[in-house]
This record gives C-alpha cells, sequence and structure tokens, in this order.
C-alpha cells in the first residue's frame, strides 16, 4: 500500500508540475491550495512541486497595492490589471480577505468586485483569507507569487487586507509598492502609521474624476509628509499621483511610475539584491514559525507555557523571565 502511495504522490507531481509550466489555471489553483493546506502531506506535496518549478520564477514584476479599506483597490487592480492584460501581459492577482477572528472565514469576493479583469483571458485572481496574519498578507503569499511566476505570469498584482499598525509586510515580498488614498485625508495622515509610508514607492490620491479641489490639496499634502518621511531607496524620487480608479483617469500615468520604478531599481542593482534579502528575511519568517510549531507539539513544552502563562496573569513573573526559562528548559531538555 505504502509503494502504491509514493507512486501516485509521484505521478501527481509530474502531472501537475508538467500542467502548471504549461500554464493551465485549475493546476495553479490545486497547487496554491496544496501550499496553503494545513494537512502536513498536502503541503508537503506543494512544497515539492514549488521545489521543482523554481528555475521557472522570477520572471514576473510584483506589485504591492494598499491603503485604507474601502478605499478602492479592488477597483483600482480592476483597471491596472486589464491594462497590463490588455498589453499583452499575463497577470495574476492574489487578493488577500480579511478572515473572521470568530469563524476564521473570510469574504473572499474579489472576482465579484473585479468583473472586467476576471473576464480577460490573460488573467487570474485568487482571493485568499489573511487567517489573522498581520503585514496586510496571507501566509503563503510568497510562496503563492512564485506559483503564478512558474505558470508564466509576468504582472503578480498583490492586494493587503488594508493598513494596519503592523502592516508592512506587503514591502517584503513584492517589487514596488503602491498606496491609494482618498482625498481630504489630512486627518487620515495622522492616523496612517509612518511605516506604511516609509517603505511606499507611490502614493495615488483617488476620485480625481470629482475634479475636487480637496483631490490637488491632498496631492500637495502627501508630496509635503514624503519628503519629511523616512525612505530607504535613494534611487528614486517618490511619486504622488492623482487618480480615478472609477474611470482610469491618470492609469497610464500610474502604470508608468511603476515600469519606471522597476527599471531604475533594475539599473541600480536594487531590484536583485532586495529580492535576495526578501528570501532572507521569509527564510527567518517561517524559521519563527515552524520552531513554534515543533515546540507546541511536545506537550511538556505546552504545559510549561501554559504554567507561565498563569503565573504571568498572577503578576508572579514577566513574559522576557518566561521566555528565558522556556529556553533554559529546551537547552537543558537537548544536552
Amino acid at each position: 500500500m505504502r509503494i502504491q502511495l509514493e507512486i501516485i504522490l509521484k505521478y501527481d507531481l509530474e502531472e501537475i508540475t508538467k500542467a502548471l509550466l504549461e500554464g493551465d489555471l485549475s493546476y495553479l489553483s490545486r497547487s496554491i491550495t496544496l501550499i496553503e493546506s494545513t494537512s502536513d502531506n498536502h503541503f508537503k506535496l506543494g512544497q515539492d512541486i514549488l521545489e521543482k518549478v523554481l528555475d521557472k520564477t522570477g520572471n514576473s514584476i510584483r506589485i504591492g497595492i494598499t491603503g485604507p479599506p474601502g478605499v478602492g483597490k479592488s477597483t483600482l487592480i480592476d483597471i491596472l490589471g486589464l491594462h497590463y492584460c490588455e498589453l499583452g501581459y499575463r497577470t495574476a492577482v492574489l487578493a488577500i480577505d480579511p478572515s473572521s477572528k470568530v469563524s476564521g472565514g473570510s469574504i473572499l469576493g474579489d472576482k465579484t468586485r473585479m468583473t472586467a479583469l476576471a473576464q480577460h483571458k490573460n488573467s487570474y485572481i485568487r482571493p485568499t483569507p489573511s487567517s489573522g496574519m498581520l503585514g496586510g498578507t496571507a501566509s503563503r503569499t510568497k510562496e503563492s507569487i512564485l506559483l503564478c511566476e512558474a505558470a508564466g505570469f509576468e504582472r503578480i498584482i498583490v492586494e493587503t487586507v488594508g493598513i494596519g499598525q503592523n502592516e508592512i509586510n506587503i514591502a517584503s515580498i513584492v517589487d514596488v509598492l503602491v498606496m491609494l488614498l482618498n482625498p481630504g485625508s489630512g486627518d487620515e495622515l495622522q492616523g496612517i502609521k509612518r511605516g506604511i509610508l516609509e517603505v511606499s514607492d507611490i502614493l495615488a490620491i483617488n476620485k480625481a474624476d470629482t475634479k475636487d479641489s480637496l483631490v490637488n490639496n491632498t496631492v500637495l499634502e502627501y508630496k509635503n509628509a514624503v519628503r519629511i518621511l523616512n525612505y530607504d531607496k535613494e534611487f528614486w524620487r517618490r511619486k504622488v499621483i492623482k487618480i480615478s480608479a472609477l474611470d482610469g483617469t491618470n492609469l497610464e500615468t500610474l502604470a508608468n511610475a511603476i515600469d519606471s520604478f522597476c527599471k531604475v531599481s533594475k539599473e541600480t542593482g536594487f531590484f536583485e539584491n532586495n529580492r535576495t534579502e526578501q528570501e532572507s528575511e521569509r527564510l527567518i519568517e517561517i524559521l519563527k514559525e515552524e520552531v513554534l510549531k515543533k515546540a507546541f507539539q511536545n506537550k511538556d513544552f505546552e504545559a510549561k507555557y501554559n504554567n507561565i502563562i498563569e503565573r504571568i496573569k498572577n503578576k508572579q513573573t514577566t513574559a522576557i523571565k518566561g521566555v528565558m526559562e522556556l529556553l533554559n528548559d529546551a537547552n537543558s531538555g537537548s544536552n
């Protein structure tokens, strides 16, 4: 039985890999599902598929779209993605939906919000639950990007859940980050965390179709703001563009800014260096994730952890002291 299972898995691996490299969308979806699965067997097969196609990855432009909830991210992606599709680029959208903290479920309604793009032959839209992940992305978004690249997609757009205190992880998986904002965001500017503004490469002020002076005033406000905020890319002067996600006003200006950023980024060597650094950060991120996962599979560790939580609750110790105890126990147990 074990030999038969190994034959089936090997056959499935070869079949899925071949179809994936041919750009078969059903097999791309299956591969992403395997990558996202909490089943150890499925996850392993997903990793085996990814490993086999790695040499076909890395040939896309990875674009992040972030902004406050309800600002029009999906509407912008619909017209931006369609713009790329009509230029002949195969375009994938990885749309991260917020997960319920109660049920763990998500809306997963992006195909209904991106109606024009969803119907184009060069497009692929994959909604994914955030599963409570901070950073505005899902835990396997990076791996999903690689699978899309292996399937031949040349433009990959990642839409985040929204902006929050820790939601700057998006910058660690994309090549260029666009932040979409509403006009009249003076108060909003105060509420948006510096972190996400400091890693955004292009700021787009929505609703240019209204011809309202408020749009121009907001553009000036953000141009002043980006001058005083930290930004680590010396080769690029950040753009603040007014656009309309509704009727496409200045869409080409935004697309040109994205292309220009990536062109200069490649010429300076930042593009490849940044991707290498992203992989290093991803390695550490997964290492932390797996170490914690393995630790909680140990009943003694879990019991000790629960004991420390109870002592913290009763003000008998601190979280830092608790971590030191857990590490000391782990070290003594390994000797």
